[in-house]
């Protein structure tokens, strides 16, 4: 469920939307980071497991990495996902070469911003046509070629 639909709901009050979208964003969160291992989440708050302190059920990540750093001298790993872990079944490298370089000709020949493959509209576009697709940032597509092929396409239409 999307943010948006929390807050878009008319007929629920602000006080529910509120706990709600709190609620989904530690319920996500959990799964996201290492720190909820060290926490236990009650109906009203957020316990630590070593020491028993209550924190705020609303408390952000950081806070709860703040409070294991200060209090137990202990770090919690982050973990981040790079652009490669999206896809589940990628395209071998030949296959995924082909895409990239139709992205960078689309990119050149449409005068879009090389920012465009790393917009959310972008990428939902793409994964609606080829859920293989492994998505890369906007500096390796300018180092996968994006200067030679653009030079090349300036030359072939200013020189005509």
């Amino acid at each position: 469920m999307h943010y948006s639909n929390l807050t878009s709901s008319s007929s629920s009050s602000s006080s529910t939307t509120t706990s709600t979208t709190t609620s989904l964003s530690h319920k996500n969160n959990i799964q996201k980071s290492t720190v909820w291992e060290f926490f236990r989440v009650t109906p009203n708050k957020l316990v630590c497991k070593k020491c028993n302190s209550q924190l705020s059920k609303t408390s952000s990540v950081t806070t709860l990495r703040r409070h294991l750093k200060q209090i137990h001298s202990v770090v919690a790993p982050k973990i981040q996902r790079t652009l490669h872990q999206y896809c589940n079944d990628p395209h071998n490298s030949i296959d995924q070469r082909k895409r990239d370089d139709a992205v960078i000709n689309w990119i050149i020949c449409d005068l879009q911003s090389i920012n465009v493959v790393e917009k959310e509209e972008w990428r939902t576009m793409i994964s609606a046509f080829d859920p293989r697709y492994r998505f890369h940032g906007r500096t390796t597509i300018h180092d996968h070629g994006f200067k030679i092929k653009s030079n090349k396409y300036k030359y072939k239409y200013y020189n005509k």
